[in-house]
């Protein structure tokens, strides 16, 4: 029997058992149960923005909105008032609110986040024995985040670029009412649906968005080395081909995973990072590097950043397998010590917690 319509049936008679014997349940106190039906009723990963439609008019109609919402660089939320899915132009908007829905009504101002949809993912925590939902989007560019603002009549009355490294703010007008938009302009995930019955630190959720973000590194790292497989049975000119590709893949991981380490680090250190995310390039992160590491790992960066541009460019040098481990090495060198200083971070964020 195919495992995906197992996972589904599964989690079509669970929900099915509840309705029918435990009609006293609410998402409250039973969330981890509600999480796990749509995991296995959905799959682990929803990459169609028709599919995520019916996903999200599905989990209202469950929770009605009663779960939390923990970002990298925010405040958390403590509902979904309601989520909309254009699907002409691939974007989600979450509506949150710091009222109650009667105050919300007189003074006319909602709250919100948007992204350019990409996929949504139910990952799996073990250790803290629960599963969060990921909305996954792309960078979208500052003349859109303005064109989608202005849709259906909107006036644009305020505009933040530069508070956030995530996103833009804006703060747009029509008849009276008032709406304060985050549209998320990077590929980075920042944000964690959880139930409320999971209580977890809000620091562990930054931890764990972190090393959502390394996994895809990872992953991306793994399959680009994969494709090395078998190259000496390949001619010398199949050989350059495939290199050359390998290396721009490895290039674009080493540079996902360098905006993921400025993101983590900017705060801490005051970085100026008022460009936008398609803007950085690894030159520019050179500069970076020494405020965030220290000298043996700023120079094997910078040894290594003329190594990932060569597949990228027509130097006339060719691509030896060596180039190519060495990126790997490396890289996976970067993803070690990123993730070390996320367990730290995360370790002296508690002490502090628990010193107050």
């Amino acid at each position: 029997m195919n495992i995906r319509f197992f996972r589904r049936s599964k989690g079509l008679m669970h929900r099915w058992y509840r309705k029918n014997f435990h009609k006293d349940w609410d998402v409250i106190e039973h969330g981890l149960d509600f999480f796990q039906e749509f995991a296995d009723i959905y799959g682990d990963t929803i990459d169609n923005i028709y599919a995520a439609e019916q996903f999200f008019k599905d989990f209202m109609e469950q929770t009605k909105g009663c779960v939390n919402v923990d970002f990298l660089d925010t405040e958390k939320w403590d509902c979904i008032r309601k989520v909309e899915v254009d699907k002409q132009n691939g974007l989600i908007w979450f509506y949150w609110t710091k009222r109650s829905p009667l105050e919300e009504s007189i003074n006319q101002m909602f709250y919100g986040i948007c992204l350019k949809f990409d996929n949504i993912r139910f990952e799996k925590y073990k250790q803290e024995n629960f599963i969060g939902i990921i909305v996954n989007g792309y960078t979208i560019k500052e003349k859109k985040v303005k064109n989608f603002a202005k849709s259906d009549g909107w006036n644009i009355v305020n505009i933040d670029e530069k508070s956030s490294f995530f996103s833009v703010d804006i703060v747009r007008e029509k008849n009276g009412e008032r709406q304060k938009w985050r549209f998320m302009n990077t590929p980075i995930s920042s944000f964690l649906i959880i139930p409320k019955q999971v209580k977890i630190h809000p620091h562990a959720s930054e931890k764990l968005l972190y090393l959502y973000g390394l996994k895809k590194c990872w992953k991306e790292l793994y399959d680009a080395y994969d494709k090395t497989n078998g190259y000496e049975r390949l001619s010398k000119e199949k050989q350059q081909k495939n290199f050359r590709a390998i290396g721009h893949d490895l290039r674009i991981v080493l540079e996902k995973l360098f905006k993921l380490i400025i993101c983590f680090h900017k705060k801490k250190l005051q970085l100026d990072t008022k460009k936008n995310y398609d803007e950085w390039g690894l030159g520019d992160m050179h500069k970076l590097s020494y405020k965030i590491y220290g000298e043996d790992l700023t120079n094997k960066f910078i040894k290594t950043t003329p190594i990932a541009n060569s597949p990228s460019h027509d130097s006339g040098n060719p691509i030896d397998i060596t180039d190519v481990i060495t990126l790997v090495e490396n890289i996976s060198d970067f993803i070690e010590e990123f993730m070390t200083d996320i367990a730290k971070d995360f370790l002296l964020d508690l002490e502090h917690e628990d010193e107050k």
